[in-house]
Parts: structure tokens; sequence; C-alpha cells
């Protein structure tokens, strides 16, 4: 369930940064050279599109943002919504680990959806999507805007390529212009809080009478001993706890809260091991510092200052907006349970009292579930509320990518084993395996591999040098032989669990409606099918925006119809948050309500709810509310009539069904 590009986002850029003037991108701003016709439209730049449309680029001098000249990309009416157009620097950016880089242009999106796409090359030509930026238009704003992200190229990248494109992506029209790539040079601090309204519009919304959740993130390359932090609350916004985030067993620190000249001022120290080297800014993931706030009913928002001292300095500052929200109260549907990843409150927090209120609070949430990763204490407050540790085991890769060796041992049956001590405790537990094998592990072949599959096939392999020639000799019987593998991996983790007295759950790659894709899946991690039937829970790795959502989740229910579907939220690692993350409150009802229409069996949120702020928060509540008070419908035992209604003029954004419930009807439209 992973998806960790090698670009790092510094979401909450707190800290001075300084630019050098050496822009990696050549002709920035579409000026040199004569203006051709073909697929390198002027010189540096390539132009291609997914359809074949080359007449939808072109460089213009309709309004420039700077110079005459500036590129534009034109997709009409009726070319779908999966037509695509871009345009590409010609020469790759060769970018070195370990250093920072802005990523800066203007665009003029007027109408349809743009996005910065940043890929990376690898020396065998494979090409990995990284980070994908939107560039959607608003109707309110028609002219240019800037858009600019920094990322960090991991210390492991010692000279990495990469390849920008800047699209457009059906029908519409858009404008670019001056892009440039420079390197930044950090201070001393990376700073970064969530959740993500923090990070892109230092607003802080809370829901009024409930607690909030906020997550400090610290690295330097100063000794990590010594450090405070210091905030300046505004009215009707309290303090309540101060926690180290999978810090080990550390206690929590002692933190003080004093009236000062009508403002409430708080100093916690900082734990040492919540304050992490720069180097770590790109790996870690959760290591930190968690503060739970209450906000009073009669809150009215204000400045929320805060300062981290290294001893009498200043080491770095801010301001954040806390903005009070009227909170919503609904229903909670019986049929489509929440689960949330990640829960590093309720993990760390050990005050009896606070936790029984938090726990109720994100329960009457519709949250059913999440993960309590090695939390012993207090299983039974959890059991009672009928809270499900929901918890996740990684893939461990084989040693050499050997499929074969790594089943020969108890190393997975140990590893499996270390999460489910703890599990075990719980009376509602569930261990997620998160099944993401490669390539590498299908093309492994060494003795042992020749061995095990003549052994299964009655196949003589003596001959061959490499898996690609037994593929080439034997393609159905190699398949059936690495598909058995996987069988095997997933039958151990199933059992293990099952003697543990844990449930087994399940995520692993999505299905596809293109045969050579499900091929390929099949070689990834075997025929899912198979194996499925084990599970007491199947999550699918199905990361869309909401318009993209309808399709690629109704292939995966056609062919396991008991999907629990993923999403996310601002997902934390070392600053980056991926395009798949970035989930707005209208994101959050559109897609739990296409969960709900699609007749999914629960929704799991990858990093998750803690994360979301009080806009957030309430659109789940409402999409939750609104989906139990259809669920008879929705869930019926009648099957949905996809066909029987027609929206005319519809767009394929616009997906409809009608439900029945004995002589009722009910018709669910998601435009």
């Amino acid at each position: 369930m992973k998806h960790i590009g090698t670009f790092f986002l510094a979401c909450t850029a707190w800290f001075s940064l300084l630019a050098t003037d050496v822009n990696l991108v050549k002709n920035p701003g579409f000026e040199e050279g004569g203006i051709r016709k073909g697929d390198t439209p002027v010189h540096g730049w390539r132009a291609r599109s997914a359809e074949g449309m080359l007449p939808c680029h072109a460089i213009v001098s309709e309004e420039p943002h700077g110079g005459v000249r500036c590129a534009k990309i034109r997709i009409p009416e009726g070319a779908g919504s999966s037509a695509a157009c871009y345009f590409s620097p010609q020469e790759k950016l060769v970018l070195q680990g370990g250093k920072t880089y802005r990523f800066s242009f203007w665009a003029k999106p007027l109408e349809g959806k743009g996005r910065l796409r940043l890929v990376q090359q690898f020396a065998d030509g494979r090409h990995h999507l990284v980070r994908e930026l939107p560039v959607n238009s608003d109707p309110n704003v028609r002219t240019w805007r800037r858009f600019s992200m920094d990322f960090v190229v991991p210390d492991s990248e010692t000279e990495a390529k990469y390849l920008l494109f800047l699209n457009l992506i059906g029908p519409g029209e858009i404008y670019y212009d001056d892009v440039s790539v420079t390197e930044i040079v950090p201070d001393r601090y990376r700073i970064d809080f969530y959740p993500g309204s923090v990070s892109h519009q230092k607003k802080f919304p809370v829901l009024k009478g409930e607690y909030a959740p906020l997550f400090l993130y610290v690295f330097t390359d100063e000794e990590a001993a010594g450090h405070d932090l210091e905030l300046e609350l505004p009215e009707g916004l309290t303090l309540k706890a101060a926690l180290p985030l999978y810090c080990g067993n550390e206690a929590a620190p002692e933190f003080s809260c004093t009236a000062e000249e009508g403002r409430t001022v708080c100093r916690i120290p900082l734990l040492p091991a919540a304050v992490l080297p720069l180097k770590q800014y790109t790996t870690s993931k959760r290591v930190g510092t968690g503060l739970l706030f209450s906000a009073a009913e009669t809150s009215k928002g204000g400045p929320l200052k805060w300062k981290i001292r290294k001893g009498d300095e200043v080491a770095a500052e801010g301001v954040m907006e806390v903005v009070p929200v009227e909170p919503f109260y609904g229903k909670i549907p019986a049929r489509l349970p929440v689960y949330s990843w990640n829960l590093p409150i309720l993990t760390n927090l050990r005050n009896r009292d606070l936790l029984t209120g938090y726990l109720s609070q994100v329960m009457k949430g519709g949250i059913r579930g999440g993960g309590l990763f090695f939390r012993k204490e207090d299983h039974e407050l959890f059991d009672q509320a009928g809270f499900t540790n929901f918890q996740s085991q990684w893939y461990y890769k084989p040693v050499d990518h050997c499929m074969t060796r790594f089943l020969k041992g108890d190393t997975l049956t140990r590893r499996f084993n270390v999460r489910l001590e703890t599990l075990k405790q719980y009376k509602n537990a569930m261990l997620n395996l998160d099944y993401e094998p490669s390539m590498d592990e299908y093309n492994h072949w060494c003795e042992d591999c020749r061995a095990a599959f003549e052994a299964e096939t009655g196949k003589s392999a003596v001959d061959f040098p490499d898996a690609a020639s037994v593929q080439k000799a034997y393609p159905a019987e190699y398949l059936k032989f690495r598909g058995g593998q996987h069988y095997r991996i997933a039958e151990l983790f199933a059992e293990t669990c099952h003697q543990a007295g844990v449930k087994a759950g399940f995520c692993s790659y999505a299905r596809s409606k293109s045969p050579e894709t499900n091929l390929r899946v099949e070689k990834l991690a075997g025929d899912q099918k198979s194996y499925y039937r084990l599970m007491d829970a199947v999550t699918a790795m199905i990361y869309f925006t909401p318009d993209r959502l309808w399709d690629q989740l109704t292939t995966n229910l056609e062919y396991w119809p008991d999907t629990t579907v993923t999403f996310t939220s601002d997902e934390y690692i070392g600053g980056n948050t991926p395009g798949y993350a970035l989930l707005t409150p209208e994101s959050v009802y559109l897609e739990t309500m296409t969960a709900a229409m699609l007749r999914c069996s629960g929704v799991l949120f990858f990093v998750g709810c803690h994360t979301f702020d009080a806009a957030q928060i309430n659109a789940l509540r409402k999409a939750l509310d609104e989906v139990a008070s259809f669920e008879d419908f929705l869930y019926s035992n009648d099957p949905p009539d996809e066909n029987a209604v027609r929206i005319l003029g519809a767009s394929p954004a616009v997906r409809s069904r009608l439900y029945r419930k004995g002589d009722r009807l009910l018709l669910g439209v998601i435009n």
C-alpha cells in the first residue's frame, strides 16, 4: 500500500531557503529559436499527446506571463476525459542526491485540469511516476498563477535523471510559461506541521467543543537535546496533551501553560528521540510530537504563534490561524465501516480520561478501527467500545528476491508473530498484509528456483541460464509456478493470523480492464482470486481522484465483490505528501459516497483520519450520515440497475444507479 515517490515535497517550508541562480530548464520561457510544426515546436521542448492530437499544442504570443511567448494546450470538447497532451523539456534533469530543488512555473488554466508530472528514469529504461501536482482551472480566476514546490532527492540517489511534464488532461485550455528548476540550500532546521491545511494554508481548522490533534516534525543537524516548543494560544484553545509519536517507550514530556498578559503560553520540552537529523527528512514517516487540543464551543479562533527554541536561541518560528468550525453530527451506517491505517494519538495517549474522551469522539465520527501499533495497554477499553485494532504488516522482500528460499524457513512466520503478539490481546483485531512484490521476484532465477520449478512442473530447466529463457519456453508453467509461491505466502499469513485468533486482511494491487495490465498483476502477485478466499478482508490499492474512481473501483468489485476501498488523507513521509493523498473535503465526501454507491465493504484511510482537519472530518460525517439515510437501498439484496437511467447531456464524470428496495426506487447520481 505504500507509494513512496523519490521526490519529497516540503509541505511546510517554515525555514529559510537560499536559491541558486542556475535554472536547469533550457529555454524556460519558450522564447529561443523559431517556432516549428511537429513534436518539437520550439527549441528545448517536446510536445506529446496520449491520443496523437499534436494540433492541441502551440507556442503562442497570446498574453504571455513574461517575454513574448508562452506554451498553450487546448483539447477540444468530445476528445474524452482520458485525452492528454503535454510539454516536456527535451533534456532530462540530472539531480544530485541529498540536495533540495525548487520547481516553479506560471500557468493560466482557463478550462479543464492541468497537471505537473515528475517521473524518474532508471538506468534500465524503466520509468516511475513520483509526483503529480494539480493545476486546475478556477472560474473566478482567469489570470496567470504561480505554482511552486520544493523537493529533496534522497541520499541514495547519487545522480538521478528525471522527466518533467506540463499536462492538460481531458477537454480544456491551459497556458504555461517561465518554468524553472533551481537548487535550494536549506537552513539548519526543517519544521513540518500536520494536518495538511496547516502545511498548505497555515490554517488550523478545529471543531468547536471537540478535541483537535496537531502533529509536529522537527529535523536538524543540531544536537537533538535541548529543544523546546513554545506556543501562544488564542482564547478558547486549550492544550490537553503533548505526546512523543512512535519514540519507543519514551514518557510524555511535562509541559506547562501559564497566563501571560492576557494570553496563554505553553512550553513543551521536545524529547531528543522526537528531533531527527536532517538526513532522515526523506525517510522518516512517523516519529515526532503529537499535540492534543480541545476547542471551546465559544471559541472564536485567532493566531496560534509557535517557536522552536534551542536554549535561548529561537531556531524557527511561525504563525497559523485557528479557525473554529461548527461540528456536524449525524447517523453512522451499519454496513460501511471506516478504518484509519494510523492513529498516533490513540496509540500514544496514556491519560485514561483523555483516551476515553478522544476514542469516543473518533468513533462518533464513524471510525470503527485503526492502527494502534504495539499498544498493549488499555485493550479492554478498546474492546468495550467495539474498536478494531487494524494494523499493517509490510511486505518483506526476500533476500536476493528469491521466493523459493524465502518459503523454506520460518522468516515469514516469525515476522507475522511480532505484530500478532500485541494484536491477539484485543477482542477485535485484524492484521492487514501489504503485499507488493516486484518483478524482481518474478524474474529471479537460481539453482533453488530451478529445482523447485522442475519438481512442481515436471519440466527440465537444466539448460536455461535465466528466468527469461524459462518463461519463453514454458510461459504458462512458469506463471503458475510463481503464482503457487504467492499462494503459499498468503496461505501462511492467513493460517498464522487465525491461529492467533486475529482476522487476516490482504492489501495488494488493483485489477484493471486491460488484459495486459492484469497479466502483469498476476506476475507481480499471483492469481489473487485463488488466495483472496483465505482472507477475512481484501483491500484494493485504488488511489484515484473522484472523477476516475468509479471505473477502477467497479472493475475491482467485479473481481472481488467484498472489496474494502483505500483512500488517503495527508500521508506524512518526511515532508512528502503524494498526489493521491491530497483529499479535499469535497473529495472525502465524493469518494465515501462512491464507495457506498458501489456497495464496498468498507473504507480505509491509508494513514488516516488522524490528520483530517475540521472541514475534512465534517465532510466524512456528512457522507456517512447520507449513506446511513439510504442504507436500506444502497445495500439491499435487490441488485442496482446501472442502465435504467440515462442522464441527458452528462459528461463521463456523471454516473448513476437505480436502487430497489421492494417496490421503492432510489436514484443515485455522482457528479
